[in-house]
């Protein structure tokens, strides 16, 4: 998301780029992402992350919401048929023909 290393940052982009991602993909709060980090040996400051999130979010962010599915109107479903007692039935009409099978 982020090519390049901003000026006076402290951090690698790959680890800012990971808890900015982290915060907007998975709904965190700032400290939960902070002590994942922490977890993998990164000290951050859940107030570092905050202002991370406050200036790159906005990119992370669109990202992340062109790549969620579509809702649509349309729905493909596939033809399935049930075997009950050797007669072959389509689903909706198996709460139906269930008694059949004593």
């Amino acid at each position: 998301m982020l090519e390049r290393k901003p000026k006076r940052y402290r951090y690698p982009v790959d680890l800012i780029s990971i808890a900015v991602w982290s915060y907007h993909r998975f709904k965190d709060s700032y400290r939960d992402v902070s002590e994942r980090l922490l977890y993998h040996g990164i000290d951050v400051s859940y107030e570092t992350i905050r202002q991370w999130c406050i200036k790159f979010g906005a990119k992370f962010k669109n990202v992340i919401k062109k790549r969620a599915p579509r809702r649509t109107d349309k729905w493909y479903l596939d033809e399935q048929q049930l075997r009950i007692c050797g007669a072959t039935h389509a689903p909706r009409m198996m709460r139906v023909m269930s008694w059949m099978c004593f």
